[in-house]
């Protein structure tokens, strides 16, 4: 069971890498010796400033995007950042508060 794990991770680890042009997408069944089982998020490398904006537009994207947190998919960077200046966006707005 841990060796499925780290295979897994491995796989999602070099996927992360593919998204950010680190590695091809091509190279890493040869890294890993197998056919990969995962793939690139459909959505592609998320962009900070579209993610504002699509939260702008609506503000329920928040919450999926903290849930697209888990998928481990190489985005959950600009999925973090974007929360942070979403809370402090609205922060200096005095739309929320934070003790």
């Amino acid at each position: 069971m841990l060796f499925n794990t780290l295979v897994d991770l491995r796989q999602e680890f070099l996927f992360a890498c593919a998204l950010h042009g680190v590695v091809g997408e091509e190279d890493i069944q040869g890294i890993i010796g197998e056919l990969p089982l995962g793939a690139l998020p459909v959505a592609g490398k998320y962009d900070v400033g579209d993610l504002m904006n699509q939260c702008a537009m609506d503000p329920d994207r928040v919450e999926r995007l903290l849930e697209e947190i888990e998928g481990v998919e190489g985005n959950s960077g600009a999925v973090v950042r974007t929360v942070v200046e979403v809370i402090i966006h609205h922060q200096s707005e005095k739309r929320i508060f934070i003790y």
